[in-house]
């Protein structure tokens, strides 16, 4: 029981702004938690279910929770439509998910069960979709890199590439059916708590200083669990795709990539630097393990003291305005610093500028 509510204290800003129905059962199918979204479907309310059986929830279906358990043991998720009773004794279909909730040991703790209502695009959502067909089409090539549109303001994903199957073992239908609460239940714990604080403080800058940021990536670096179970380590970089028409971020486009491969060889761990490519400044506290001494400390081009100066920096996890402020320059200048910083040293995304930063010691 305890194991399952520290797991939902992290979780929870984001559960609670999602709107998806979320229920969190333990293994004998008592309801441990129900977030608003719930009680706004169905209509009871948290006292009425919580620490009842999960039949108490509404659903109408013919299998046990021992059978459930059996399919989840076996299939790791199952997506069905199903009905549902309201508290008004009223029926509803909803799609439904249901997955093991693990902790970071991949023990089983409980079931995650998300009810959704059938998502339908809005008409000018398809048409402005449709626009952007070639595009989506194109960026669907590629198989090393998943791409995810995601509708901010409602707080679900709207499209994703195919490569998200070869990164994470879900469908592309999978993974939009399943919708954020499952994103959120197959981030690593540990990763958990950074990675939601990140988001909410990202999105903040950029509905406050509007359009200014638009343009610089909001990068991350977690694990996520993969559908066969293992832990996989993903980088992800999102930017704004378009804001409405009172200019708040409306849609994000985000490009992700298992990088677990990469860190095997790099032998970085999940250190105070790593934590600050999400935006976190590290605390004081013991010296992170560095990756294997290259052949030569001296980096493969020239560059210049002040590109010497902003890479140091990045190192360190300072925000493009941060370093703007420190060297009292302009965020755009120090942008171009850092775009000519990953052309000089062929470094894809910030990851890699930092990995290069940290292997020739600069």
């Amino acid at each position: 029981m305890d194991a399952i509510l520290k797991l939902i204290e992290r979780a929870r800003p984001m559960y609670e702004i999602i709107q998806d129905a979320v229920v969190l059962t333990d293994l004998h199918g008592k309801i441990i938690y129900v977030n608003d979204s719930y009680t706004r479907l169905l209509g009871f309310t948290k006292d009425e279910v919580l620490s009842k059986p999960c039949a108490s929830m509404g659903l109408t279906v013919s299998f046990t929770f021992n059978e459930l358990l059996m399919q989840l043991a076996a299939h790791h998720s199952v997506v069905r439509k199903s009905r549902f009773n309201t508290r008004d004794h009223s029926t509803i279909e909803l799609y439904s998910s249901f997955s093991l909730l693990l902790n970071e040991e991949l023990k089983s703790l409980g079931v995650l069960i998300i009810m959704r209502e059938n998502p339908v695009q809005k008409e000018n959502e398809i048409a402005h979709f449709e626009k952007q067909s070639h595009l989506l089409r194109a960026i669907n090539y590629r198989m090393d890199e998943m791409c995810v549109v995601s509708d901010i303001q409602n707080r679900r994903n709207i499209y994703c590439t195919d490569a998200v199957e070869n990164i994470l073992g879900f469908t592309a239908k999978e993974f939009l059916d399943l919708g954020w609460a499952f994103v959120i239940a197959t981030t690593h714990p540990e990763d958990l708590k950074n990675l939601i604080e990140s988001f909410f403080r990202e999105i903040a800058i950029r509905d406050k200083e509007k359009f200014i940021h638009d343009h610089i990536p909001m990068s991350s670096l977690y694990r996520r669990r993969h559908k066969d179970g293992s832990w996989r380590w993903i980088q992800a970089e999102a930017i704004v795709l378009e804001r409405d028409e009172q200019e708040f971020i409306k849609y994000v486009i985000s490009f992700s990539r298992d990088v677990t491969r990469e860190k095997e060889l790099s032998g970085i761990t999940h250190d105070e630097i790593l934590l600050s490519l999400i935006g976190n400044k590290p605390e004081p506290g013991p010296a992170p393990v560095k990756a294997k001494e290259p052949l030569s400390s001296e980096l493969p081009i020239t560059i210049s003291n002040r590109e010497r100066e902003i890479l140091s920096f990045v190192k360190n996890g300072f925000s493009t305005k941060e370093i703007a402020e420190k060297l009292e320059l302009s965020v755009n200048t120090i942008h171009t610093y850092r775009k000519n910083l990953m052309s000089k040293l062929n470094a894809r995304n910030t990851a890699e500028l930092v990995r290069i930063a940290m292997e020739f010691h600069v």
